[in-house]
Formats: structure tokens, C-alpha cells, sequence
């Protein structure tokens, strides 16, 4: 595979390139490598984002306001802890990709960072939020209200892109794996069968 052409005025592989160094599916070897370094950085990712929903149970708890808002933190926490069982469990069996397979896989690649980049940023600002309104909670009626509020409308946010980001990675799993035989009619069969498990 051309590696160098196929980049070449790529985006996604572009921004893949800053955030990972080496990144590259220019062969089997370096497909490995890849591979490794963007799990890594998704459990890096997830990781802080189980700290992040941690540190934000702890302050509801402080504020003696858990309620079921801290048990379905808690969920999303046992869901980003399978997750991050299933990005280490993973298995790939690296059959060389044609140019439209792998722009697939890069594509999923950078969905995938990018996303759990954006749950960190939503899960900082719930946790600021929180933070910063503790004070004003125990004062009023009213600020608890708002503050449940702004819980509530985002919280299924963060569940549906932790959602989204589990069927994303084992679309990026399935990609790994297909055959060069019959490539579309398998890619379309996994993807059935994800979105039916999910």
C-alpha cells in the first residue's frame, strides 16, 4: 500500500498524525504498532473520564444530594470500565486494507479520540458545575433546582456518546478483521449484528 499517497490530503490522518506519533497502517508492522498506541490513548481517555465521573460522585455526595443522579453516574462508570476491558481484550487480525477500508479505519480511528476527548470536556464541565454551585445549593431551593436540571439534560448526553462510542469501537474492531474476499457484504453483516447487540 502507498501509504504516502493514500495520506496525502487526509484530514483525519492528519489529525491522527499530531495526537500519535508513528501513526501509520502502512503495513502489518506498523499497523500493530498503530494499533497499540491509539488503544492506549482511548484507556488513557477512559480512564479519565472514570476519575472524572468519580470526582463528581464524591461532590454529590458532600453535598448529601446522590439520588439517583449518582447511580446512574455510577452505571456510566461500569460501562466505560467493559469498555476499557474490551479496548485491551481487543483482537485484530490485520489483513491489508484497500483505500476504502482504510480510510474506514482511520476514519474510526480519529471518531474515536475525538469523542472521548469531547465526553472528557462534558464530563469536566458537569464536574465544574457542581463544584461551583455546591455552595449556592445548600442556600436555596432554587439553585438545586437548576443545578438538578443541568444534570438531568446532559447526563443522557454523556450515556448516549459513551453508546456511541462502544458501537464505534467495535465497528473499528470489525474493520481489523475482515477478509479481502466480499469486503462490503461482511463490513454491512457486522454492523447489523453490532447495532442488534447494542
Amino acid at each position: 500500500m502507498d501509504w504516502c499517497g493514500f495520506k496525502e490530503g487526509n484530514e483525519s490522518i492528519e489529525t491522527m498524525e499530531k495526537l500519535i506519533r508513528g501513526y501509520s497502517y502502512e503495513d502489518k508492522q506498523h499497523a500493530i504498532v498503530t494499533d497499540e498506541k491509539v488503544c492506549s490513548l482511548l484507556v488513557r481517555g477512559i480512564r479519565e473520564a472514570k476519575t472524572k465521573i468519580f470526582n463528581i460522585v464524591e461532590l454529590l455526595y458532600e453535598l448529601e444530594k446522590k439520588e439517583p443522579v449518582s447511580r446512574h453516574l455510577q452505571t456510566l462508570k461500569d460501562e466505560l470500565d467493559i469498555f476499557s476491558d474490551e479496548v485491551k481484550a481487543r483482537y485484530c487480525s490485520w489483513k491489508e486494507l484497500d483505500g476504502k477500508w482504510l480510510k474506514n479505519l482511520v476514519s474510526h480511528d480519529m471518531k474515536l479520540v475525538m469523542g472521548l476527548k469531547d465526553l472528557n470536556e462534558q464530563l469536566q464541565k458537569m464536574y465544574e458545575r457542581v463544584l461551583n454551585d455546591r455552595s449556592l445549593v445548600s442556600e436555596s431551593d432554587a439553585h438545586e433546582k437548576k443545578l438538578w436540571q443541568f444534570i438531568d439534560k446532559h447526563l443522557p448526553e454523556i450515556a448516549e456518546n459513551v453508546d456511541d462510542l462502544v458501537v464505534l469501537f467495535k465497528e473499528r474492531e470489525g474493520l481489523c478483521n475482515l477478509k479481502p474476499l466480499s469486503l462490503d457484504k461482511t463490513y454491512e453483516m457486522l454492523q447489523d449484528k453490532i447495532d442488534t447487540e447494542v
